[in-house]
């Protein structure tokens, strides 16, 4: 799925060979316009939403923030059945089982970052200054394996998307 769609600076180029998946060949197929800036935007929305490349401007939000962003930065008032279906599509085509353990894992930092603001306003009576200062040493390890695992994720996405000799992969060719 790597070559299907590009993100360069903060646009995604749409190959040719990506309108191939029904998903994607529908939301192109039913805007009728000329210019296609609708197909191009719902595309985009699923795109940004879903790639956790380095190229991904959005990739460091949370996802419901992403969305809310995505939403307004492509004029998407709702996100309909063709859409979903083109998301879960992507995500079955893109996503290995590692880069979904480590997103997963990346994911719960949301839940973590939670856990640490509900704990500055909990009662002062109940709040546990050593049990809470013992997570934060955790907490540091943790983060520090994250950020590992996450540049493995990314150094794997890279040599999983080159081709020797800077030459072009052909319109019928699998990469490796």
């Amino acid at each position: 799925m790597e070559n299907l769609f590009d993100i360069v600076g903060n646009t995604i180029t749409i190959k040719p060979e990506s309108l191939v998946v029904p998903e994607f060949r529908k939301i192109w197929e039913r805007d009728k316009t000329k210019e296609k800036r609708k197909a191009f935007n719902e595309i985009s929305y699923i795109v940004f939403l879903c790639n956790k490349s380095a190229k991904n401007p959005y990739k460091n939000y949370s996802e419901s923030d992403r969305v809310v962003m995505l939403k307004k930065d492509f004029s998407i008032e709702e996100v309909d059945k063709l859409m979903l279906e083109g998301i879960d599509k992507y995500k079955k085509l893109k996503i290995t089982r590692y880069e979904r353990v480590v997103t997963a894992a990346l994911d719960s930092l949301e839940y973590i970052e939670d856990y640490y603001v509900n704990a500055r306003n909990q009662d002062k009576d109940k709040f546990d200054i050593t049990e809470f200062l013992g997570s934060m040493e955790k907490l540091g390890k943790s983060i520090k394996s994250l950020r590992e695992l996450e540049s493995q994720l990314e150094t794997d996405r890279a040599e999983g998307s080159k081709v020797r000799g800077d030459s072009e992969i052909g319109l019928y060719e699998i990469p490796k």
